[in-house]
């Protein structure tokens, strides 16, 4: 009996003594959270987000739908600094731009090195269209129409987020 319980003993002793001297971080499974997709799973988890300007907000604001007022209640608004040193952190999201052509504009905050930390989210947070406002019955506004309608037709708008994209 006690040389089977020796027997088991050793190689106890062995593993464990294995494991403290540096296996433990292969042998152990690592915790991950699931990733935030949707606006939805920010609103679950009160994960703030923000952005340097109360802008990002202004198309939410006088949303009167439940998920919208509680994602405004968690947008901050950072100062430049601030935000570069949170892109590091992973304690919050950050508001980018998706332009008509798939590239993205963001922040100059967001620096190559954090980016390797971020993941998209799977949804938009919310979509927008860029508006134009003149006076009713302005003189301006026939002419507006066709020029904005002209430079969809021949893609320009395209064109040039693919070039300011490249420099």
């Amino acid at each position: 009996m006690r040389r089977v319980t020796g027997w088991l003993l050793i190689p106890g002793l062995i593993l464990c003594s294995a494991y403290g001297a540096g296996l433990a971080s292969i042998f152990t499974v690592p915790r991950y959270e699931p990733s935030i997709d949707t606006a939805q799973d920010i609103v679950d988890r009160k994960f703030e987000w923000g952005a340097s300007h109360d802008a990002w907000i202004f198309s939410l604001i006088l949303s009167t739908e439940p998920l919208d007022i509680q994602l405004v209640r968690l947008f901050r608004i950072y100062s430049f600094d601030e935000l570069k040193r949170k892109s590091f952190t992973r304690s919050m999201a950050f508001s980018i731009e998706k332009l008509p052509a798939g590239h993205f504009g963001m922040g100059e905050y967001i620096t190559q090195e954090a980016i390797l930390g971020m993941m998209l989210m799977q949804e938009d947070l919310y979509y927008g269209q860029c508006v134009i406002m003149l006076r009713k019955s302005s003189p301006y506004t026939a002419k507006l129409s066709e020029l904005v309608g002209r430079l969809h037709e021949t893609g320009l708008l395209l064109a040039w987020e693919t070039q300011v994209r490249l420099c």
